[in-house]
């Protein structure tokens, strides 16, 4: 180490114990190389400690060991590396080995961060074998010197567009773009992984009418760009169709800071974008396929462009089905929404307004998901619930009407009647939420949580809740969470609560999530109708005689459960967020339930200041959890510039996709049932596909996590539908 910060124009790795290191670079520049070898070796000479220069990753093209230390030297050497002439090298790379038996050698190696490597250089790894515990910092493990950490980072970070221009194998002075599937939600180093082999095939993905397509571009401009911009143009057919560019969006991927991870996950929306500090100028391309679409084969252009510099176009194909995803979202959903954290992150005085609280709803919504409004933190319900003169309450549903409005506006399925998911605990002492006619003041009622009086005003409210929603047509969509999670004396608790319902609104369903029907010496099962465990209780046989009864099962995800289940999180492939949706099929699922669509900070957390607030500032959430490993719990809708500008993310699109296959689904059973009397074999083809074939889940733990399969079923899926309703 010593002997290292003599040069510190040189980044730094120390290999030794069974160790290796690596330094790979985009393109042909020739590189400098330094060493030395120490440790205890009797014999003079150094066994087993080589440096390699390999061509193209390690392929077949691989190029010979350029040097093997001799002997024990604690003075540098160095030697300057250079590509063979007439190699067509996308990447070099320097590999430092020591794997000497007996007594082990160390080995400091080190390249000359000039400008032929600041410009290209893609990664640096270091690697430890088993044998010695990394988790030990013993002075002799492989490591990247801490003197060159902070260098190597601010290096790639300066020139990772110019790093994947030449991995992707762009001449000149020309950008390097390529068109990709939507399953890639990739960091940096897995978009180098990627370039290293991509090739000219943009994919051209299934879509049906009425259907949400999901693709993305990864662009590398020369230099250094302050500005981009894309743009979709029609997508056009033979015979005339079109598919205009009014029915796609272009946005651009943020990337997002998880301990020392940087994942991408937000999207930017705009006509020109400043390109993220944080990863690679990724765009993310949706397209909205119309309902009088014609079948076909579609065509269009992506023009990508960087500055005022030439514009790079690539082209962008989808082939549309000739079947049409229906308006209505067969699989409900209860996702959670917080007023009052827009209210605190934005720090608005009072309660946000409801004309800034729609473009949540519409977000949500427009992704086939019921945004359910959540009372926590400082905001009131949406329904005001007064006590009048003669002691009796009374409810303005005018606000809750206009919330309900345009959730039905955008196709939302599901209400909840309560305020919050603890809503067995209103009308008690505890919850001073009704107001005063009189005197305007809020008050709570006397009454003891489970009380006869506490339960019969609690059934009043939902039974003024309901009927309000059978006025206006929309009963078949409500239930009621009474308490979450239940544990401990909140069995108790809510069993009273869920009993005292069942006896005075048991035409309401009565969600309870996180519990078995034995659960309570057995007793829920006498008091829930609508179950929500968390997804690996599903399929063990504990609900069937709940769902022979008629029950009915959702199923949900939060903070858990973890690796080798479906979930949602942000350091998650998007196939492994996806399959939950089809397993939710597999398994006749018939909801899904969140707890949060943008619970951005906890209540003690400190607001960021108006300057450092996203996007102009780094994202800061509360619920990282780096530690546990799973992140982006709590939220997919990220705040926007202003209040009013929510912005998606790649893990809501996904869901959008998911649920959009659920649909298809439901879309090709619907099918099979009126056509009954078409070929045997065609429907028994459909039958195993409406089953989930092994492919797609085998298990709730076994399935695609890379999306090739789900991908393949679709197209299976469109063949079916066309052959049969057209039989």
């Amino acid at each position: 180490v010593s002997l290292a910060e003599t040069k510190p124009e040189y980044l730094w790795a120390l290999v030794g114990n069974s160790g290796q290191a690596e330094f790979e670079l985009a393109g042909d520049k020739p590189v400098e190389i330094a060493w030395a070898v120490a440790g205890p070796d009797p014999t003079g000479s150094v066994r087993g400690c080589s440096i390699l220069h390999v061509g193209n990753a390690g392929s077949a093209d691989a190029w010979e060991t350029i040097l093997v230390p001799r002997a024990l030297s604690t003075e540098l050497q160095t030697r300057i590396a250079v590509a063979p002439a007439g190699k067509d090298t996308r990447t070099q790379t320097i590999r430092a080995i020591c794997e000497a038996n007996g007594p082990r050698p160390m080995m400091l190696v080190g390249i000359k961060a000039n400008a032929n490597v600041s410009t290209s250089l893609a990664r640096v790894e270091t690697t430890q074998l088993a044998w010695t515990s990394g988790a030990l910092a013993v002075p002799w493990n492989s490591r990247v010197l801490d003197m060159s950490k902070e260098r190597i980072k601010a290096v790639r970070a300066a020139n990772r567009h110019e790093i994947l221009r030449r991995v992707l194998g762009a001449k000149g002075t020309q950008a390097a773009a390529a068109v990709c599937g939507p399953w890639m939600n990739y960091t940096e180093d897995q978009w180098l992984e990627w370039a290293r082999t991509a090739r000219e095939d943009p994919p051209t993905p299934l879509g049906f009418r009425n259907e949400y397509v999901s693709l993305q571009a990864l662009y590398a401009p020369p230099g250094q760009p302050k500005q981009v911009r894309a743009t979709l143009s029609d997508l056009a057919a033979d015979g005339g169709a079109r598919i205009p560019a009014s029915a796609s969006q272009v946005r651009l991927v943020e990337y997002v800071p998880f301990g020392d991870r940087l994942l991408p996950d937000p999207l930017l929306e705009g006509e020109a974008f400043a390109p993220s500090k944080l990863g690679p100028i990724v765009f993310w391309l949706t397209i909205h396929v119309p309902e009088d679409a014609q079948p076909g084969l579609y065509r269009g252009q992506l023009t990508m462009q960087a500055d005022d510099g030439p514009a790079t176009q690539r082209d962008v194909s989808l082939r549309v089905c000739d079947a049409t995803l229906p308006d209505e979202t067969h699989l409900q959903s209860s996702f959670w929404l917080f007023r009052a954290q827009i209210n605190r992150y934005f720090g608005l005085d009072g309660d946000v307004p409801m004309e800034d609280y729609f473009p949540y709803i519409d977000l949500a919504t427009s992704h086939r998901l019921s945004p359910v409004d959540v009372v926590e933190g400082p905001t009131p319900p949406m329904v005001k619930v007064y006590r009048e003169a003669d002691g009796r309450l009374s409810y303005d549903f005018t606000y809750w009407d206009r919330y309900l409005d345009r959730l039905k506006l955008g196709g939302a399925n599901t209400i909840h009647l309560g305020f919050t998911h603890w809503m067995a605990h209103y009308f008690t002492k505890d919850r001073p939420q009704i107001i005063d006619r009189q005197t305007g003041e809020t008050v709570a009622l006397g009454y003891e949580y489970g009380s006869p009086e506490h339960l019969d005003e609690l059934g009043r409210y939902l039974r003024a809740a309901a009927d309000h929603l059978k006025e206006r047509g929309e009963f078949e969509k409500c239930y009621i969470q009474p308490w979450d999670e239940p544990h401990g004396d909140g069995l108790k608790n809510s069993y009273a609560a869920l009993k005292g319902l069942a006896e005075r609104v048991p035409d309401i369903p009565r969600l309870m999530d996180a519990i078995y029907p034995d659960a309570y010496e057995g007793k829920m099962a006498d008091v829930v109708n609508l179950w929500c465990p968390l997804s690996p209780q599903v399929g063990r046989g504990a609900f069937d005689e709940v769902r022979e009864r008629g029950d009915t099962m959702w199923w949900y995800v939060c903070c858990g459960p973890r690796k080798p289940y479906a979930n949602l999180f942000t350091n998650w492939t998007a196939a492994e967020m996806r399959v939950w949706f089809w397993q939710s099929w597999q398994h006749d699922i018939t909801g899904v339930l969140y707890w949060g669509l943008n619970y951005w900070l906890s209540w003690g957390a400190d607001v960021p200041p108006v300057e450092e607030r996203f996007p102009d500032g780094p994202w800061v959430a509360s619920t990282t959890n780096v530690r546990a490993d799973y992140m982006g719990d709590g939220y997919f809708i990220y705040p926007g510039p202003s209040v009013d500008k929510p912005l998606s993310s790649i893990r809501l699109e996904t869901i959008r996709d998911g649920i959009e296959d659920y649909d298809l689904l439901y879309l090709l059973n619907s099918v099979v049932e009126k056509a009954q009397n078409a070929d045997p074999e065609t429907l028994k083809l459909a039958r195993e596909v409406l089953a989930v074939r092994p492919a797609v889940s085998k298990d709730l733990t076994n399935f695609d996590r890379d999306g090739a399969a789900m991908d393949a079923e679709r197209e299976v899926i469109a063949e079916l539908i066309e052959k049969l309703q057209h039989r």
